[in-house]
């Protein structure tokens, strides 16, 4: 009996140390079945991100790019010098684009600034370049015979309707004349008619291309200044007596305003 006893817990510790044994050989036989596969690297699908971001950000097709901003030239497309006036307050008659512009030196007017006026030409800056515009050079005619020729005298008639016309904008009047400085011994003595529209009212006033402008009213005509006064005295004079040089000879036209 007591053997029994002494046994029982000897075969309990022995059965449990087997079962124990018998466990962990089945797990590590399962254990060593399961494999874990390794992990695969792959390159991202990019046409896939590409996509993805297309339905976000909409990126103009190279048909639909929109075109870069243009710079607009500043220049106008046609500018001339028609005429320059110089004396205390310089000046210069431009045509632009077809359009007739006075201009005072050193002031700016549609874009356009006169720097500097010259006998013969005219420094102007437009949309920060510099242009120098030159006369068309015509040949000036000299006078052959001293102001104490005998003057021939003319006789014409004008409307008042058509000096208003003329003198309400400079640039109407020298779109029918165009005026030069008559240069001797480095003293200007008169401007040239260099150009008279045929048909306008100097035309029928009997002035000529060539003439040689020395006087308007006893007033003398030495300057640029002088020359632009000529639209004070025509707007308020009933007569006008204009004395030219024609052919080296002095030649009185007496004009009467109606």
């Amino acid at each position: 009996m007591n053997w029994v006893l002494v046994s029982l817990p000897l075969a309990v510790s022995t059965a449990l140390t087997v079962a124990v044994a018998v466990l962990y050989l089945s797990t590590e036989e399962l254990l060593g079945d399961v494999r874990v596969p390794a992990p695969e690297r792959s390159e991202p699908d990019l046409g896939a991100v590409r996509n993805a971001f297309a339905r976000v950000f909409h990126r103009p097709t190279e048909g639909n790019l929109p075109e870069p901003e243009r710079v607009v030239d500043a220049l106008p497309k046609k500018i001339e010098l028609l005429g320059v006036a110089l004396g205390k307050k310089n000046m210069a008659l431009l045509k632009v684009n077809g359009k007739v512009l006075p201009l005072e030196e050193g002031r700016e007017k549609e874009g356009i600034l006169l720097r500097k006026v010259l006998p013969r030409e005219a420094v102007v800056l437009v949309g920060g370049r510099e242009l120098r515009l030159r006369l068309v050079r015509g040949r000036s005619p000299e006078p052959r015979a001293s102001r104490d020729t005998v003057a021939e005298s003319f006789e014409a008639r004008i409307s008042r309707r058509e000096i208003e016309r003329l003198t309400k904008d400079p640039g109407v009047m020298f779109r029918e004349i165009r005026l030069v400085p008559y240069v001797k011994g480095g003293r200007t003595e008169g401007f040239i008619f260099e150009w008279i529209k045929p048909g306008s009212l100097f035309y029928r006033a009997g002035l000529r291309k060539g003439d040689i402008l020395i006087s308007i009213n006893n007033m003398t005509i030495k300057s640029g200044e002088d020359a632009f006064r000529l639209l004070q005295v025509l707007r308020n004079e009933p007569s006008l007596r204009v004395v030219v040089l024609r052919g080296g000879q002095r030649r009185e036209i007496n004009v009467r305003i109606e």
